[in-house]
């Protein structure tokens, strides 16, 4: 008992250690925006005293000619040449007095220049490690797949994130995912959660579902996707998966915990205190997904984009804790890993051909397959059965009066992602480079990132992926 004491006493040093880190580096940010706004206040007194001593210079070379003037004229009164003297040395000492504030105010101006110079230095010598086509690849990625489920429009570029920074998007988003999970959990107690079923919620003999509040506030960001009709597409049926021991622990968690909307304004407009809220409100949200920081990326790395990549790898983490909907191509990619192989029945060569071919495809998701007899099969659901037989070099399949390959056949009812090539081969650069440069990905504040899988699975994914080469 002294030993598990000891370990809990010193883990809660280790949570008083990090939450004081934690305020510290609020208390830090808090002073350096102070600063930010007394250099701001700093300029503009500064602009306001040239002005006031151009000004106080533009009346003494005025008062210096009248005083000129009032010497040369006989009519002058000695009474008036004093006044205009006295009235000189005051405009001398004001504009004495201004040049001293104005060194003053120089030397703070440079002082904070300074500051804020340092501290971008250090920020730029933390983040020039990143791969600007890294970036643009996870932009096109996480923006595809935002724009298949809400059905809306989002470029495919580096002002991806501009997009998300009044945190419309980025809510309405968790609320689609949680509306899906909510789904699933029926789907699952009513029987209807299949290897083959990607029909949507509206089938007979189930009640419906009560839609949350939260996501009638997501339908005025997204009123397209809660249609049936784009809905029914998202959903990916039941599938084999065999991931590593401690992802399954967080695929079990997803399975478990609670189904937490995400409330936000719908009106918040970028840079305002509303999208700082809606920014926050989704950060909270990615925390009862069981992320963590530091993978739960900041306000300021989306509002003022600090750090777009920490951005990118947080909204792929709340993509891993999923199941049954559409993911980026980069996490269907990571599953398709650890997906279960079919075992083809025994010494039937037909058999081992077809689900070789279905096992090469990266579909998302992968057409389902249905043996109902010696060379006779159904692909997909509700399909009609077709005859097949083992030619030379292909499988043909009866179409018709005719035979045609399988695979052809397969591409013609079951269209594949032509991106998703592309997008395997941008993430083999990106692991390449993992392992091939520094052990550590740091984000912007120097805080170690997690690198394109759950933290928790990071080293035996690597190990198995190395492995597998």
């Amino acid at each position: 008992m002294c030993a598990i004491d000891e370990v809990i006493a010193q883990l809660q040093l280790q949570l008083q250690e990090q939450q004081s880190q934690q305020s510290d580096a609020a208390k830090s940010v808090q002073e350096y925006d102070a600063l930010c706004r007394e250099l701001q206040l700093a300029k503009d007194h500064e602009q306001a005293l040239r002005q006031a001593l151009f000004s106080a210079l533009a009346s003494l070379e005025e008062v210096e000619k009248r005083l000129l003037a009032a010497t040369s004229k006989a009519f002058q009164t000695e009474e008036e040449v004093d006044r205009l003297k006295a009235l000189v040395d005051q405009l001398q000492a004001q504009i004495q007095r201004n040049q001293a504030v104005m060194v003053t105010l120089t030397k703070r101006i440079t002082m904070y220049a300074q500051t804020t110079l340092v501290q971008d230095e250090a920020e730029m010598s933390i983040g020039q490690e990143i791969n600007m086509e890294e970036v643009r690849d996870m932009c096109w990625d996480l923006s595809d797949w935002i724009k298949q489920l809400l059905g809306i429009q989002l470029p495919s570029n580096e002002e991806f994130i501009d997009q998300l920074s009044d945190g419309r998007i980025l809510c309405a988003l968790a609320n689609y995912l949680e509306d899906f999970e909510d789904e699933t959990r029926q789907r699952i107690a009513d029987g209807l959660d299949t290897a083959s079923s990607t029909s949507g919620s509206k089938t007979k003999g189930t009640a419906p579902r009560k839609i949350s509040p939260h996501c009638e506030k997501a339908m005025k960001v997204a009123p397209n996707a809660w249609k049936e009709s784009v809905r029914s597409h998202h959903r990916i049926p039941k599938y084999g998966y065999e991931p590593p021991e401690l992802e399954k622990q967080i695929n079990e968690f997803v399975k478990e915990r609670q189904v937490v909307y995400c409330p936000f304004d719908t009106q918040a407009v970028k840079g305002t205190p509303g999208a700082a809220k809606n920014l926050e409100a989704f950060i909270t949200w990615c925390r009862t997904l069981g992320i963590s920081d530091p993978d739960v990326f900041s306000v300021n790395d989306v509002a003022h984009q600090q750090d777009i990549r920490r951005v990118l790898y947080g909204i792929m983490d709340v993509a891993r804790r999923t199941r049954r909907v559409r993911v980026p191509r980069l996490v269907w990619l990571e599953r398709l890993r650890y997906m279960k192989k079919h075992k083809p029945i025994k010494d039937d060569a037909m058999d081992a051909a077809v689900w070789k071919i279905r096992e090469e495809s990266m579909n998302q998701p992968r057409f389902p397959i249905k043996r109902l007899g010696e060379n006779k099969y159904m692909f997909g659901e509700d399909a009609k059965p077709v005859v097949l037989r083992m030619a030379a070099k292909n499988i043909m399949v009866r179409v018709g009066g005719g035979w045609e390959t399988l695979p052809r056949y397969l591409e013609s009812r079951f269209k594949a992602d032509e991106k998703m090539e592309e997008a395997e081969a941008n993430y083999e650069v990106m692991r390449t480079d993992y392992r091939q440069g520094p052990s550590e990905i740091r984000a912007v504040n120097g805080d170690l990132m997690n690198f394109l899988t759950t933290r928790a699975d990071l080293e035996l994914y690597l190990h198995d992926f190395e492995e597998a080469q």
